[in-house]
């Protein structure tokens, strides 16, 4: 029998809405629905991703009855509020189900479950359909313990903004075709930047955006933060130290915009802040990591991938 006793535990599970689903039904969109009609070849994986996500989704809950856990079902988009404290979160979906649960996330663990590892990288998710009641097994036994992993907190113009970054934060401007200006400032390096961005990311990051700019991946409880201009622009003179640096946790990274409609993205697309001319974001590491099951297989995965530019 289990160490844990699934009757006490307090279990999250939370879900994406595939993109068929939200397309169709919840946001419905006519081109997509002619096109899907016309079974053109841009939307021909939407169905086999959507049957995919729910076969897992229906995977997971039947484990979870069969091991006797009591659980809520909650949709990803509906966590903000909601009480996840000393709970085991299940997401259900890819990363970014992951990340917008770890925004909600201060003391709990999440289990991460890729529901769709055909079409979906799922670089934080330990378990998929046929492993996730292996690894739910050996958490309840005890034998499966959380790694606590750094998170970035991000404070704009003396005010702390209220969601940890897990992956990453961009900064650039808010037209991708334009120019981002700024000046990065950290311990005695300052140098005024043009490009068309930044990438600053914890570890989890690493094999995000930033990767595919240059970057380099590191272990998932690596200290470090890590920051990569992206195509720094060759006509100014940009400060080599800063195309590829890694900052010590101790040490605070400030940025001070120069664009008349900069932007931060948090974590993805879904979550921005404007960051007009003069206004003045510190990046440092945050003081609550994130507990989140990991594997060996995990591990070794992520360490394979290598930098596209």
């Amino acid at each position: 029998m289990p160490k844990a006793d699934p009757k006490k535990l307090n279990i999250i599970l939370a879900y994406k809405d595939s993109r068929l689903h939200t397309y169709t039904k919840v946001r419905p969109h006519q081109n997509i629905k002619d096109l899907l009609k016309q079974e053109d070849i841009s939307v021909d994986q939407l169905q086999k991703a959507h049957d995919a996500h729910l076969n897992t989704l229906k995977h997971v809950e039947n484990t979870l009855k069969n091991f006797g856990c009591d659980y809520k079902k909650a949709y990803r988009g509906r966590l903000a509020g909601a009480d996840l404290s000393n709970s085991l979160i299940i997401t259900v979906g890819g990363d970014g189900t992951l990340l917008e649960a770890s925004h909600q996330v201060k003391d709990s663990v999440i289990l991460g479950v890729n529901s769709d590892p055909g079409r979906s990288t799922g670089s934080l998710c330990i378990a998929n359909k046929h492993s996730f009641e292996d690894f739910l097994s050996l958490f309840l036994d005890e034998t499966l313990k959380p790694e606590f992993i750094p998170r970035l907190s991000l404070t704009l113009d003396g005010q702390r903004l209220p969601i940890p970054a897990l992956n990453d934060a961009l900064i650039a401007h808010k037209n991708p075709a334009a120019t981002s200006r700024f000046i990065l400032k950290a311990a005695d390096h300052t140098q005024d930047i043009r490009s068309s961005g930044v990438w600053i990311a914890g570890p989890a990051g690493s094999t995000g955006g930033i990767l595919s700019a240059g970057g380099h991946v590191t272990s998932l409880t690596d200290m470090h933060i890590q920051v990569r201009v992206r195509e720094p622009c060759a006509s100014h003179q940009n400060n080599s130290h800063w195309e590829a640096s890694f900052l010590n946790e101790k040490v605070p990274l400030e940025i001070v915009s120069r664009m008349r409609e900069g932007m931060i993205y948090i974590d993805g697309p879904h979550l921005s802040y404007e960051f007009p001319m003069g206004c003045r974001l510190t990046i440092k590491q945050h003081e609550s990591p994130l507990s989140l099951l990991i594997s060996d297989e995990m591990k070794n995965r992520r360490l394979q991938w290598s930098p596209t530019a």
